[in-house]
């Protein structure tokens, strides 16, 4: 059975209140967090939806945080044309640079009944939320436009590495990617698949690697159908792992830290869903954030001691043996 337990009641967690920016028929969820010159920033997606619409316009907003409060909103003006939908950011800084991966699709056809499918692209944005270069690497399924892909890619988590621009393409077998400047991949690194102790589904990006102890640290989602429903619920974990290639994971955590629920709201047809898609960590203890429902932005506060309690090492049980590195 579904837990109908809100995610206010499963930790230190709490939803962002977006004030006079939020107004009927607009929706900010599925966020990323990203520091900029000491200050820290929500950077999200906002649907707007119309009478007759299956889907809100989707596009990319950024909130200055004063502690938990969003404000002083600004739109982040992507490079692409006005049809085009960007969701579920992913940001990051490199120095001067700042780097927000997200999807893209266009929405086409009588009724909107069409649509290219999810393509994932990378963008510089400038300190003033103004994107100055656009970047759709080609990898997996990815083609160099939405209209090109081979099939869907989504959930991609960009950090730098030894003063490198890298991708976390997927969890098992864990692949990482190294990309030149302009977003072209030149390396991959792809792991043994392992028998990973998580039994809520197929674990899929969340928030860009933050380094903790010499490790990398994410937190993902993942969904399961729930029994005798059409709907799936979506959950939340951590793993850790190395800091060097080809960066096989060392510990997940086998439960959930968060799971979606029908308490906190949502449209009918949506699932109870948890998105997390950004973090950070002062002090030992960890701010992350994240969509809840397809509706509002989440944060939860916890001890990197109590996450570390929580996991258990991965065992090298190999499934199947990697491909020899790539070069792209």
């Amino acid at each position: 059975m579904i837990s109908t337990k809100s995610i206010l009641t499963q930790g230190n967690v709490g939803f962002f209140d977006f004030g006079k920016a939020a107004f009927p028929n607009c929706d900010y969820f599925n966020p990323s967090l990203v520091t900029l010159r000491g200050e820290d920033w929500l950077v999200v997606r906002r649907a707007i939806w119309q009478p007759g619409q299956k889907m809100g316009q989707n596009s990319l907003f950024a909130f200055a945080l004063n502690g938990k409060i969003p404000s002083h909103g600004r739109r982040i003006k992507c490079i692409g044309t006005p049809s085009e939908h960007f969701e579920d950011p992913r940001a990051i800084v490199h120095g001067e640079r700042m780097l927000i991966g997200s999807t893209s699709f266009f929405i086409m056809g009588p009724k909107n009944s069409r649509w290219t499918g999810a393509h994932q692209i990378l963008q510089e944005v400038n300190f003033d939320w103004q994107a100055t270069k656009r970047y759709d690497p080609v990898y997996g399924k990815n083609g160099p436009s939405p209209f090109t892909n081979s099939g869907h890619e989504k959930n991609w988590t960009w950090f730098i590495h030894g003063g490198e621009l890298h991708m976390e393409y997927q969890a098992n077998p864990h692949i990482i990617c190294r990309l030149s400047g302009d977003a072209v991949v030149e390396q991959s690194y792809i792991c043994d698949a392992v028998k990973l102790p998580w039994d809520y589904g197929e674990i899929r990006g969340g928030t860009p690697p933050v380094m903790v102890d010499g490790e990398y640290w994410t937190f993902f989602h993942s969904s399961l159908q729930i029994p005798n429903h059409k709907k799936r619920q979506y959950h939340m974990g951590a793993y850790a792992f190395k800091s060097t290639p080809p960066f096989d994971i060392t510990r997940i955590t086998p439960d959930p830290i968060l799971s979606g629920s029908p308490a906190d709201g949502g449209w009918p047809d949506k699932p109870p869903c948890v998105f997390p898609g950004g973090s950070k960590i002062i002090d030992g203890m960890w701010t992350i954030v994240g969509g809840c429902n397809d509706i509002r932005c989440f944060w939860m506060d916890v001890l990197h001691d109590e996450v570390l309690s929580l996991t258990s090492p991965v065992k090298k049980s190999i499934l199947s043996k990697a491909k020899p590195l790539l070069t792209a």
